[in-house]
């Protein structure tokens, strides 16, 4: 989620992030896990946020889990309460 607009996959909102330069977008994910490959390649500046309540206001304690790949090729990514599990 970006501010109040909901994405099926975290490379969806990734893509919709702003590219302003200097502009930081903060992505709000779901606790649990999430079965992905994530590719970051627009030079956007991202703070995933992750462990949120369905309601993607507050948090459950329980970090989000990227069970996949993660590839920074451009930009930068401030991870908070998210992991990476290969699997």
């Amino acid at each position: 989620m970006i501010g109040t607009a909901g994405y099926g996959s975290l490379n969806l909102a990734y893509t919709a992030a702003s590219s302003t330069s200097g502009v930081v977008t903060t992505i709000r994910a779901l606790d649990g896990e999430v079965l992905e490959a994530l590719r970051l390649n627009l030079g956007k500046l991202i703070l995933l946020k992750g462990g949120y309540n369905e309601d993607r206001l507050s948090r459950s304690g329980i970090p989000t889990v990227i069970a996949g790949s993660l590839s920074i090729r451009s930009g930068k990514l401030i991870v908070d309460r998210a992991v990476i599990k290969q699997p």
